[in-house]
């Protein structure tokens, strides 16, 4: 590595005096300017100075200064600052509007000494001397610099702060590369990351001096932080561009902090940003937060993307959040990801992970053109109007939101969870949380597939599903929408409305719905001819929880509001259930002369000396050790006693039965004023070891009239 040698002009302070005396007793006031490297004046309106006086005995204090105008210094010596045994050296320390700190004079240009006279017989305590600015050349040849791309005012600064390049390894790079490869911060660029506004006004007086170093601006009022990060994305992009290195992403690390925007932070697939701490992106207008996009210019590298990383991440122990100040004003987006032109190359296999998007019109937005295969991991979307919106750009969809998979993420707080207006959407959601949402999926299109695996909703005030699609939008096919071993904990039921869907599901239950409280709350789908239900494993609960079939059927809430007058048990035509045996039973169908909740419920009539036992059509799924409990409601019209016995019996993987539980086997009296009773649970009986599935067991016996039954319950605890 040659030798470089590099000339330097540093900065320095103007005197009208090359040496002032100071007296015993006394003080002197001095007037100062600072000048850069180039002799040019230094404006100090809204910046600080202070002074220090520096020396071996006293090491280093400080004194105030007074700005005269804009460009001149005002302070005081006195005899006190006089050591009496060495010289020492005075230093400018200025802290600039924008936070920026610069120390006057560089070292090697020039000193300003403060000497002390010792002769006990003058009245001459000592001197403040100015010398003269000198111009320094060094050579170096421990990094490859060159001297032309240097600034002459900056050059001595740059050298000290680079220090050993050695440290950084035993062959080292350019410090360049090194800081590239780890990563770029915004306060580099300017940034300041305080939450308070900082529009540019606060440093420049015209557009024009701002644009000398943010060219992007457009306005004064623009904000700094907005400048600084807009200023390091572009900088990164055409960086990236130039050297066509588009597989080598550019990393932008903030620290901690609260960076407010104005304007829309628009960046690229290969940009990605990462917080290094906990960092808020607050966007203080109506607008967009964040944009990422493809150029037409760009080249196919997307398919790769899955290998450099999230573009998005706090995954290293922070947080980072898109935030609107605003609160869900109009038009606002959180994040905007995708492309609005068909010209536009695919915006493809992307990760997003550890987001958080607060109080936006819609938190997350995603175009459906040639965007598709992304994965979004640990995402809190919460209190933005709608969480995730696809949205239809123009015309027919390219590749419209193809396998977006949302992993371990909260949806909450919202009108809408997911609105889709793209004619194809295919989305999974595996463990997520969707909580207190009017809707969870609104579908303004079809034909779309959306599967729910192993999620969890709660408080939904409306409807899982509100399907608005109509047959000229979904283009001969309804949307698709299943539901995978998912919980729902919520006081309503009627949560799948519209038209032109299928349902599936393979496990739900539904825990602490209620039944009394409006008739239309029963039923968890509407009917509608375009529909279509495909359903196992389900299991309703009301208070402790409400039982029905393993398929959901016709009869399906063990309330029998939804079985038609007459549907008897004796002939089987009860859906929900299957009668095992009976004796001197006259009648054992639906009714409505008598009903817990106000509708119908099972009527039962017999003689003395009768019995009827029935149970579940379908057994229920479950698993070993898991604990059951029983009841069911009953009002009576009888001359004689009522024998109830009720029990749980367990199976196995074949169906056989491994183990019941003990019955409960009550005796009521007679009575015919139709008081509806309870019957105690069957409490905690805990499946076997080998439990595959378990049914309930009902006998009423011995009666002389007429029971009722309603609210056969069931909880698995």
């Amino acid at each position: 590595m040659g030798v470089k040698i590099i000339c330097k002009n540093s900065n320095f302070v103007e005197s009208s005096l090359n040496r002032v005396a100071i007296n015993k007793g006394e003080a002197i006031t001095l007037q100062v300017k600072l000048r850069n490297g180039h002799g040019e004046l230094i404006n100090l309106l809204n910046s600080s100075v202070v002074i220090s006086i520096i020396n071996s005995i006293k090491n280093s204090f400080e004194k105030p200064t007074e700005l005269i105008d804009e460009y001149t210094i005002q302070f005081t010596i006195d005899f006190n600052d006089i050591t009496g045994e060495e010289d020492s050296h005075i230093r400018f320390n200025v802290t600039y509007s924008d936070g920026k700190k610069e120390r006057f004079p560089s070292e090697d240009a020039q000193n300003i000494i403060i000497s002390s006279v010792l002769e006990s017989n003058s009245d001459i305590v000592g001197y403040v001397t100015f010398e003269k600015v000198k111009k320094t050349c060094e050579k170096y040849s421990h990094m490859n610099l060159n001297a032309s791309n240097i600034p002459f005012n900056d050059s001595d600064e740059i050298l000290s702060k680079i220090g050993d390049l050695k440290k950084l390894g035993i062959t080292p790079r350019s410090l360049t590369d090194t800081i590239m490869e780890r990563g770029l911060n915004p306060k580099d660029f300017g940034a300041v990351g305080d939450g308070k506004s900082h529009p540019l006004s606060e440093i420049y007086l015209t557009l024009a001096s701002a644009q000398e170093k943010y060219p992007h601006a457009t306005d004064l009022s623009d904000e700094i932080d907005w400048c600084a990060i807009q200023g390091l994305v572009n900088f990164c992009v055409n960086t990236i561009k130039q050297s066509g290195e588009f597989q080598n992403p550019c990393v932008l690390e903030f620290p901690s902090g609260i960076y407010v925007t104005n304007k829309t932070i628009n960046s690229k697939p290969y940009i990605k940003f990462v917080a290094k701490g906990f960092v808020v992106i607050r966007l203080n207008n109506a607008g967009t937060a964040l944009k990422i996009s493809c150029d037409s210019n760009e080249p196919n590298f997307y398919k790769e993307m899955w290998s450099i990383g999230s573009l998005i991440t706090a995954a290293t122990g922070g947080a980072f959040i898109l935030q609107c100040s605003k609160n869900k004003v109009a038009n606002s987006v959180g994040l905007d990801i995708g492309n609005s032109a068909s010209n536009e190359k695919d915006f493809a296999r992307f990760n997003i992970s550890h987001l958080g998007i607060i109080g936006f019109d819609v938190g997350l937005q995603i175009r459906n053109i040639n965007t598709y295969l992304g994965v979004f991991n640990s995402l809190h979307l919460e209190g933005n109007r709608v969480n995730i919106k696809t949205l239809n750009v123009k015309g027919n969809a390219i590749n419209a939101g193809e396998n977006m998979r949302f992993n371990n993420s909260i949806i909450a707080g919202a009108v809408i969870g997911l609105k889709n207006e793209s004619d194809v959407l295919d989305f999974v959601f595996s463990n997520c949380s969707f909580d207190f949402l009017d809707n969870v999926l609104e579908l303004n299109k079809g034909y779309s597939t959306i599967r729910f695996n192993h999620c969890y909703f709660e408080e939904i005030s409306y409807s899982l599903i509100n399907s608005l699609a109509t047959p000229v939008s979904i283009q001969g096919r309804g949307n698709v929408v299943t539901f995978i071993n998912c919980e729902m904990y919520s006081p309503r039921r009627q949560y799948i409305k519209g038209k032109h869907l299928t349902v599936m599901v393979d496990g739900f239950v539904l825990r602490y719905t209620r039944t009394d409280i409006l008739p239309n709350a029963l039923c968890f789908f509407e009917k509608e001819d375009t529909n279509k239900y495909k359903t196992k494993h389900f299991l309703f609960t009301r208070d402790y929880a409400q039982c029905t079939a393993e398929n959901l059927n016709l009869n399906r809430y063990g309330d029998f509001e939804t079985a038609n007058l007459g549907e008897s048990l004796l002939n089987n035509t009860l859906n929900s259930y299957r009668k095992v045996s009976s004796f001197n039973v006259k009648v054992a169908e639906i009714s409505g002369e008598v009903s817990y909740s106000g509708g119908q419920s099972l009527k039962i009539v017999g003689t003395q000396g009768c019995y009827l036992a029935f149970e579940l059509a379908n057994k229920i799924k479950a698993m070993a050790f898991e604990e059951i409990v029983v009841g069911f409601r009953f009002a009576l019209n009888i001359t004689n006693a009522l024998n109830l016995a009720v029990r749980v019996d367990a199976y196995d993987n074949n169906e056989v039965l491994i183990k019941s539980s003990d019955s409960y086997v009550p005796s009521v009296s007679g009575t015919n004023i139709l008081e509806w009773s309870f019957t105690p649970y069957i409490k905690n009986f805990v499946l076997p070891a080998g439990t595959q599935s378990y049914n309930i067991n009902i006998i009423v016996s011995n009666f002389n009239g007429t029971v009722y039954l309603d609210d056969i319950i069931i909880n698995k605890i």
